[in-house]
């Protein structure tokens, strides 16, 4: 977590430089919102039913609360095939939010498709070559997704607000060097029209950036990636956000996100207990003037 603030710290520093004039600014991280996730298990010991219960926060205080729980089914390959998200009213009942179906081609998968009250929200369809490696992803995607989601978690969308929504298709094809390591793709519409390309460059087995360009060849995003074993921190910045990112051994563990046009900044923490999510932590800034 120290290599990731100083990271931003360095980056927001370097941005600030031009505005010495202006009263330096210390941070004071406010919680603003928590949940807490326990796990029931199967005979298997993959998680049959994960309960989550949230919080928000207002002036250090729990403001409001809410319970969510989440059913998973398992096919006799102990693969995930579907996932249901329910939320819990206030007189107890439980109300069906969103379901995720999952199908396999082999070990592979090869599908996923998300709803919302029947509706739905997203196709994702997968396919690889004979060794298993990933050579193409097409997602169909509602176009309006982030807009209509951009809810309260503990809200039951209603059904007008999908239907009748329209789709975006984007296809995304993925290249691969000698090592077989991954060093980009390229994500185009239905048309064929260039929405996208990546560029993944390697120091050795380790990743050291990434560069995401537009159809006109500018950079729309950069990633820098620092590896140290198992521990890995990254920074991407593109027009609107700065967004440090820290894992440990394949999980999210940190992210601070700095709103560049409405300098505003976010961190988040996870924890896990038995590599499973156990705590999620949400933080606003509310920055004071240092003194002098």
């Amino acid at each position: 977590m120290l290599r990731l603030a100083i990271l931003l710290i360095i980056t927001l520093a370097i941005s600030c430089k031009s505005k010495k004039e202006e009263t330096p600014q210390e941070d004071n991280w406010i919680l603003a919102n928590r949940k807490v996730s326990t796990d029931k298990l199967n005979a298997f010991g993959f998680p049959d039913t994960t309960y989550t219960k949230m919080y928000t926060y207002q002036n250090y205080n729990v403001k409001d609360s809410s319970e969510m729980f989440a059913v998973s089914k398992y096919d006799d390959e102990r693969r995930l095939i579907s996932k249901s998200f329910f939320l819990v009213g206030k007189d107890g009942s439980p109300f069906l939010k969103s379901q995720s179906r999952y199908t396999y081609s082999g070990k592979n998968l090869a599908a996923a498709i998300d709803e919302a009250n029947g509706v739905l929200t997203k196709h994702e369809k997968y396919s690889y070559d004979t060794s298993g490696k990933l050579l193409k992803s097409t997602i169909i995607r509602m176009k309006n997704f982030d807009k209509i989601f951009a809810i309260d978690e503990d809200e039951i969308l209603q059904k007008e607000k999908l239907v009748n929504q329209a789709y975006d298709t984007l296809n995304i094809t993925y290249r691969y060097d000698a090592g077989n390591k991954n060093i980009g793709g390229d994500m185009v519409d239905n048309r064929g029209n260039l929405i996208r390309r990546d560029v993944n460059i390697y120091s050795g087995n380790s990743p050291i950036s990434t560069y995401n360009f537009g159809p006109g060849g500018d950079t729309l995003q950069r990633i820098v990636y620092v590896q140290q074993g198992d521990k890995i921190t990254s920074q991407s910045e593109n027009d609107n956000f700065i967004i440090a990112t820290a894992m440990n051994s394949g999980f999210v563990t940190g992210k601070l996100t700095l709103d560049k046009k409405k300098n505003e900044k976010l961190r988040q923490e996870w924890t896990y207990a038995n590599g499973r999510l156990a705590e999620e932590k949400v933080y606003i800034n509310e920055q004071k003037n240092s003194k002098q």
